[in-house]
């Protein structure tokens, strides 16, 4: 008999042998048809190929014409390395100018301490003449009639002095000449710096170039061609906030015929710009918020404001209204009367214990000297009881002395 099993597993799959390709699906195709659907995927990588091809030539067709078209305004349109290599050359061409010139050879750090010597040495000696003229002040007429003799080295001395003096006026005079609507500080030092910079360029630019350059500053204000620029001015100015012309006042009556309001933009101290009507009323009123809530109460404290808000012609005869508070919601006359008192408190407590120390001190001096003096009685009584008690014992010596003899 046979035997029957039974099994939930799934039935494994056969394993295709590696290397071998899955058949193709069959398609009841004829023979033109097949010979077309196997020539399809070639043909139209051809077709793509062609058209970026065709693209491609139109661009570079293109982009030839352009450059053709700049060729013919400069031939020297596309020469950056050549440029570059003439600017180098240009600068190297200027460093060993500068460095073949005895004057640039010059020790710069030497020759700026040689001057610092020379200008102590000018300053000592113009010390020294002042020195010499106050004496001379101060001797007064005394020696008006000696004579007086001056050597030539003097005479030299003084000479090379008066000309240092006039040869550092001279320098102070062209500096201010030179720096004159510049200001100073950083904005000089970048404004001789751009100078610099645009000087090397424009050196270099030169040398690569057959027009001539100007020694200005320069800019590139069209293509091919550089000129001189104007110098920008780097003074930082404030804005002008002086005082505004007066505006006549339009007449109501037309404002309100028209139906228009007319309003007017001003500054305020913070900055903010604000719009007011004709009644300089604000009437935006959002530039005038700060961070935060922005709640504000009327000022109850002060009294014009109180009558102002009541209106300014109407009387009573009710006090006005302070408030009491301490600290921050105190007003500023209620917060320095508070202070006087307080120091008025302050200084009548320190009077009050400073005459209780007085008081103190002399209560205490009082009772040292009774003291005193009652240390004093007591050692006289003690005294006398000690007498007394030596005379009565003599006493009693004596007869007894008598009645042994």
């Amino acid at each position: 008999m046979s035997k029957l099993s039974f099994s939930l597993a799934k039935p494994k799959k056969e394993v295709q042998p590696v290397g071998i390709a899955p058949p193709l699906a069959r398609v009841a195709l004829d023979d033109d048809n097949e010979s077309d659907v196997l020539a399809g995927p070639a043909a139209s990588a051809r077709k793509k190929n062609d058209m970026t091809n065709l693209a491609a030539q139109a661009v570079s067709r293109k982009a030839q014409r352009k450059m053709d078209a700049e060729l013919k305004v400069d031939s020297t349109v596309f020469q950056y390395d050549e440029v570059w290599e003439g600017m180098k050359v240009a600068e190297a061409k200027v460093k060993a100018q500068k460095e073949d010139n005895p004057e640039a050879r010059k020790p710069k750090y030497m020759k700026n301490l040689l001057d610092s010597a020379a200008t102590r040495r000018l300053d000592h000696l113009r010390a020294e003449e002042k020195l010499m003229q106050r004496e001379r002040e101060a001797e007064g007429d005394e020696f008006v009639d000696k004579d007086k003799f001056v050597t030539q080295a003097y005479k030299d001395q003084m000479a090379e002095v008066r000309r240092a003096e006039a040869e550092e006026k001279a320098r102070e005079e062209a500096e201010r000449k030179k720096n004159k609507g510049l200001g100073g500080g950083m904005t000089h030092f970048y404004k001789r710096l751009l100078e610099d910079s645009s000087k090397s360029h424009d050196a270099a630019v030169a040398a690569t170039s057959s027009e001539p350059i100007s020694s200005e500053p320069t800019t590139t204000s069209a293509p091919g061609r550089i000129g001189p620029a104007p110098v920008p001015n780097l003074t930082v100015t404030r804005p002008s906030r002086g005082p505004k012309p007066l505006e006549v006042a339009p007449n109501p009556d037309e404002v309100l015929k028209s139906g228009e309001t007319n309003t007017k933009t001003v500054i305020t101290p913070d900055g903010a710009q604000v719009e007011i009507n004709d009644s300089n009323e604000v009437v935006d009123k959002r530039e005038l918020l700060s961070a935060g809530l922005n709640l504000s109460a009327p000022n109850t404290r002060n009294l014009s404001l109180l009558r102002a808000i009541h209106g300014s012609g109407a009387k009573s005869d009710e006090p006005a209204v302070v408030h009491r508070a301490a600290g921050v919601a105190a007003s500023r006359e209620e917060i320095r009367k508070r202070q006087q008192r307080q120091l008025a408190e302050q200084l009548e407590e320190e009077k009050k214990r400073v005459k209780e120390e007085q008081e103190r001190e002399e209560r205490e001096e009082r009772e040292r000297i009774i003291r005193k003096r009652n240390d004093d009685g007591a050692v006289n009584e003690a005294r006398e009881r000690y007498l007394a008690r030596k005379r009565r014992k003599l006493e009693e010596e004596q007869p007894q002395e008598g009645q042994g003899l």
